[in-house]
């Protein structure tokens, strides 16, 4: 298989969640072509899911070094930060990604959820990068919510 098929193969099985076979496919992905942004990315998500944070970390890092401009990695390395909760840290990739990538929605959304944690001392559930999807959707009803009260 190519890279880009075991990269498309790695993400469907990520966002289905099963990480093993993810694993699998992106470590395969990683073994034809260890430059490849976006495994290095999915594979370090994945990676962090199976509790290999430091690993994770590790591939970040060289994604930030091979695409300094993409925000993704900077997305990504804080979402591997706030899972360990180093919100300092998380907050800091999220609002670099917005310098790189202004209205980055993610990093919008991430650097609010972190504003909320701060100001209003609500209760919010640890992210997971293997949830992104409802847990965007829990904030954005939190921020509805919020707004409604706010009016």
């Amino acid at each position: 298989m190519k890279v880009r098929n075991l990269l498309r193969k790695g993400q469907e099985l990520y966002w289905a969640g099963n990480l093993e076979a993810a694993e699998e496919m992106l470590k395969k992905a990683y073994q034809l072509d260890y430059l490849d942004f976006g495994v290095i990315i999915y594979l370090g998500l994945v990676l962090n899911n199976l509790g290999q944070a430091e690993r994770a970390e590790e591939l970040l890092t060289k994604a930030r070094q091979l695409e300094p401009e993409n925000s993704a990695g900077l997305i990504f390395s804080g979402l591997i930060a706030y899972d360990k909760n180093h919100l300092n840290q998380a907050e800091s990739y999220w609002r670099e990604a917005l310098v790189r990538e202004e209205n980055n929605p993610l990093a919008t959304a991430f650097l609010s959820l972190i504003n909320l944690r701060n100001s209003r001392k609500v209760a919010l559930p640890q992210l997971n990068s293997g949830e992104l999807y409802p847990q965007i959707e829990f904030l954005a009803r939190l921020l509805l919510e919020l707004e409604k009260e706010n009016v």
